[in-house]
């Protein structure tokens, strides 16, 4: 008692401090006094002189609640703390996931992430990480958090950084579309198209299908062709774009001469396609004479005078 009333008095001296809280936390270790070590945690955070250390602090002091306090909201305090020490330390990472699930404080983890973000900056070595750790918040924000602008933000910044990752992509899609961002989502779903060198009908579907829902189909014509014009696209994958693009000008917009220049547009890309030739043809027709009996619904995939079921965009 005497030695440790002796150590306390030290700590009221700044030149004593820091060597006076670790041998007192030692002490205090070997007496298994964990909230007396707990009780030294903002002294010996104050005296620490470097991130390592205090890290290693507010992990000793995030075990020592939940195994002498059983106090999981304080744990997840301290992890949250330690995170943006160590942004890529996927332990404390999954820590406090773990913490925030038992808790239900997914704000705190919220904040952890956005800081352990930050505390990367934008090294390009770091890019990749940084990326990943978006993500996760973005999931975060977009089931937990209940805020669908902030995890779309999120998931946008994700695909400035990884284009071709499908799964950002779709996500953005779904709530971009929802949001009204239009340009956005049109210039994610061809930006991964051009990435990956492939046409994904499911990420086009997810926008027209929205577009459908909220009576944005002139924006979402606009955003396309915008985006069409933008990112550099095999001639294949542009002609299927193209395609539906005209789809979308005839079945929903009612706009035949601008369904009729990209059909002719998507027959350039890619070669030549005897549906599409047909269809371009009708069409042309109908500009021409629009009381004729070729007005109306014209050959798409469902077959010659036919659409695709459930009102959606004819595929190839």
């Amino acid at each position: 008692k005497d030695a440790r009333a002796g150590l306390t008095a030290l700590l009221d001296a700044a030149a004593t401090r820091a060597a006076a809280a670790d041998a007192l936390a030692q002490a205090l270790r070997t007496t298994k006094d964990g909230a007396g070590v707990l009780d030294l945690l903002p002294a010996r955070l104050a005296e620490a002189t470097d991130d390592r250390t205090r890290l290693a602090l507010l992990r000793e002091a995030a075990q020592l609640r939940l195994e002498h306090k059983h106090d999981a909201a304080g744990a997840l305090a301290d992890l949250a703390r330690a995170f943006p020490l160590a942004p890529r330390d996927q332990l404390i990472e999954n820590q406090l996931q773990s913490l925030a699930r038992t808790t239900g404080d997914y704000t705190q983890l919220g904040i952890a992430y956005l800081e352990a973000i930050n505390a990367l900056g934008g090294k390009a070595e770091d890019k990749r990480e940084a990326a990943r750790l978006r993500l996760a918040f973005a999931d975060l924000a977009a089931e937990h958090l209940n805020d669908p602008a902030q995890a779309a933000e999120a998931y946008h910044q994700v695909i400035d950084a990884e284009p071709g990752n499908r799964r950002p992509v779709q996500a953005f899609a779904t709530l971009g579309s929802r949001l009204g961002r239009w340009a956005d989502v049109a210039n994610a779903v061809v930006r991964h198209a051009s990435v990956r060198e492939a046409f994904d009908d499911e990420l086009l579907s997810i926008l027209e299908s929205a577009a459908q829902q909220s009576d944005a189909n002139d924006a979402l014509a606009t955003a396309l062709a915008t985006a069409l014009g933008t990112f550099r696209l095999s001639g294949a994958v542009a002609a299927q774009l193209h395609y539906r693009l005209a789809a979308l000008h005839r079945d929903r917009r009612k706009d035949k001469a601008a369904a009729v220049a990209s059909l002719r547009t998507a027959l350039e890309l890619g070669g030549e396609r005897l549906d599409w030739l047909q269809e371009v043809v009708a069409l042309e027709r109908e500009v021409c004479d629009p009381q004729g009996p070729g007005s109306g619904a014209v050959a798409g995939a469902g077959g010659p005078g036919g659409s695709a079921p459930n009102g959606a965009s004819p595929q190839l």
